[in-house]
């Protein structure tokens, strides 16, 4: 099988390095500044590029150095209207970048791409099965413990994304019970999706459950 070269006009493509997993290499381009963004293997940009990290479960000081080269790419869509933190949630990101994706940009965390999902849907659907795969030989415990510090933390960014239904009609706590989550991180799901419908309800006591979900949904 023929492959395709990384560089262009002589030129390492950044998108390739990150592909290949290259960190310290990315880390040198980066700061030389000889690079292109692209090559012919992937359609990255310079929005997009620290959703292509993300995707390659990049370090937090790659994704740091990234948006600090191209800081459209953390409030930026790609073609799905996912947002890095997106792709954070489905890949497996450490805790710490979550926490800087969701101070960067906290407003992501509840936006539904095209298929209605949030990072929630994503992180529910693929966390457990990704931590499995990758750190095999970690307690049970320490998956706990990393997936409640995410819940906590898009929790505080978007409580409503916990009642949202994706276009296959399904919640982030139908996903997780689908992919057997512990029933601890599922109980923190339930809690947060209680105080969400319990602050709706204060906050709009006039206005029925069923008009409550329909504005949810709108929104």
């Amino acid at each position: 099988m023929i492959r395709i070269p990384s560089f262009r006009d002589n030129k390492p493509s950044l998108s390739a390095l990150i592909s290949e997993k290259k960190w310290d290499e990315v880390v040198v381009v980066l700061h030389t500044g000889k690079f292109s963004i692209n090559d012919s293997t992937t359609d990255v940009t310079e929005d997009t590029i620290l959703h292509h990290a993300c995707r390659n479960r990049a370090t937090l000081h790659i994704i740091e150095l990234l948006a600090s080269h191209f800081p459209s790419c953390l409030t930026s869509a790609d073609s799905r209207n996912r947002y890095p933190i997106h792709h954070a949630s489905k890949h497996l990101a450490c805790v710490d970048t979550f926490r800087y994706l969701i101070d960067t940009n906290s407003i992501a965390a509840g936006i539904q791409d095209s298929y209605g999902k949030t990072a929630m849907h994503y992180l529910a659907e693929h966390y457990i099965k990704n931590f499995k795969e990758t750190l095999q030989a970690c307690p049970l415990d320490e998956y706990e413990s990393s997936m409640l510090r995410v819940v906590r933390m898009l929790k505080i960014a978007s409580p409503k994304s916990f009642n949202l239904e994706d276009k296959a009609g399904t919640n982030c706590i139908e996903y997780a019970i689908e992919n057997g989550v512990c029933l601890r991180v599922i109980k923190a799901f339930q809690c947060t999706c209680r105080d969400d419908w319990k602050k709706r309800k204060q906050d709009d006591s006039n206005k029925s459950h069923s008009d409550l979900t329909k504005e949810l949904e709108e929104l």
